[in-house]
């Protein structure tokens, strides 16, 4: 991976924040330093091109998972914390740096604090080798009590939506249990039919599918809705060679073991491509499955100042002890429930080396929170591999995209010279 390939990741941004104007990348000089600039990253968007099962499960549905290593380091020695300055007791440089680049850090000084931000003394907080837990896996459908009722269609309501694939129109049919008792759904819709308000109902032959998606081939089990619970089909509609459709569309469902049909409204008006004339439009769907609750949203990230503390070289094949300081320049707290996360990169010859772990803040040491112009001072720790070259490197420390701070300002780097043992 190479340094412009890192910069397209980590810019990548949220639906909700504003558009990012590039600039180059900085890379290393002949020294072993950074030229001026600013590394920024976006956090990774929560809303992305998705199809089935992805439509299915909630309409968009993204997951990660982060890997486990780790041990228990300490601060080094030579360096200590007075106060609110860094003071280095055993005559070796450190290096101050953060977004904006890297100074050398006059004994006693942290460096320039975000304006407006009144900072009080730092709290120095232990390294700890803890890790984030592994996203958990799909809820377990919940079993369907014998005796219950399929649902009927007054019971239910209904919305769609669906967008291209490949010249079809793919996306969920999702229901509603708008009633006050449980029902039970089993296996796809009976009968879906699409109704134009310009045209009626179209010409359209549907083909149930007993799967729940195109690609599995084992029968769906049945669906236990409880009152307000939802449930989603997968739709695939492909050749619309007809006349062009006018008006908005509407669904007309069936539900199986029920009389009458659901009403669901299609978002938008889009039709598939018809690349054999002639050929008769066809609508698949399939069966249905349990969409979980929406998660409450998230609270609005806030800013901070992020500034790594480094010693100015780190052996090759040994542990680099170093700190970040970390300011709230937010204008609210920033909770530390969960526990946020964070990786360290280290940049060697233009390309990052492959990133193994993230780690857990140690947020049971920082406490519940971290007030509006709060400093706290992490260690930190980093293996440096064995093989490498000696010769100037860039460390990158960053907060995981998804947490209590904004990811823009949550990512500090500095320049650091390699040596062998």
């Amino acid at each position: 991976m190479n340094l412009d390939e890192i910069e397209r990741i980590l810019r990548r941004r949220a639906p909700d924040e504003p558009r990012y104007s590039p600039r180059p990348l900085p890379r290393p000089d002949t020294r072993g330093g950074i030229e001026p600039g600013v590394l920024r990253r976006a956090t990774t968007s929560s809303r992305r091109r998705v199809g089935w099962p992805g439509l299915v499960a909630a309409g968009a549905v993204a997951v990660g998972a982060l890997l486990l290593v780790g041990s228990a380091l300490h601060l080094r020695p030579d360096l200590t914390i007075g106060g609110a300055g860094l003071a280095s007791s055993g005559g070796v440089g450190s290096t101050v740096a953060g977004s904006g680049g890297s100074t050398a850090a006059a004994p006693g000084t942290w460096g320039t604090a975000s304006p407006g931000v009144s900072i009080g003394p730092a709290q120095v907080v232990p390294w700890t080798d803890a890790t984030p837990t592994p996203e958990p896996p799909s809820p377990t459908p919940i079993p369907v009590p014998s005796g219950t009722p399929a649902c009927a269609a007054d019971q239910v309501d209904g919305s769609a939506i669906w967008q291209g694939a490949t010249g079809n129109m793919v996306g969920p049919l999702t229901v509603t249990n708008v009633g006050t008792v449980p029902c039970r759904l089993e296996g796809p819709p009976a009968l879906v039919q699409i109704l134009s308000s310009g045209q009626g109902i179209l010409p359209i032959d549907y083909v149930a599918h007993g799967s729940s998606d195109a690609g599995l081939t084992a029968p769906a089990g049945p669906v236990l809705l409880r009152p307000g619970d939802r449930a989603a089909a997968f739709l695939a509609w492909s050749e619309w060679c007809g006349a062009p459709v006018s008006g908005h569309l509407e669904l007309l469902v069936t539900l199986s073991g029920a009389a009458g049909h659901v009403t669901a409204p299609v978002a938008y008006a889009l039709v598939p491509r018809c690349d054999t004339p002639g050929l008769r439009s066809t609508l698949a769907g399939f069966a249905f499955v349990a969409v979980p609750p929406q998660p409450a949203p998230a609270p609005e990230p806030v800013t901070a100042s992020t500034t790594l503390l480094l010693p100015p070289t780190a052996v090759i094949g040994q542990t680099l002890h170093f700190q970040v300081r970390l300011t709230n320049t937010g204008g609210h707290a920033a909770s530390l429930d969960p526990c946020p996360a964070y990786g360290e990169h280290l940049v060697v010859g233009g390309a990052a080396l492959k990133v193994e772990s993230s780690y857990l803040l140690n947020c049971a040491a920082i406490g519940q929170q971290i007030d509006p112009g709060q400093t706290v001072v992490l260690d930190m720790a980093y293996d440096v591999p064995a093989g490498l070259a000696p010769g100037p490197a860039q460390l990158v420390w960053d907060l995981e995209p998804g947490g209590p701070f904004d990811a823009l300002s949550g990512l500090a780097r500095a320049p650091i010279t390699l040596v062998a043992p």
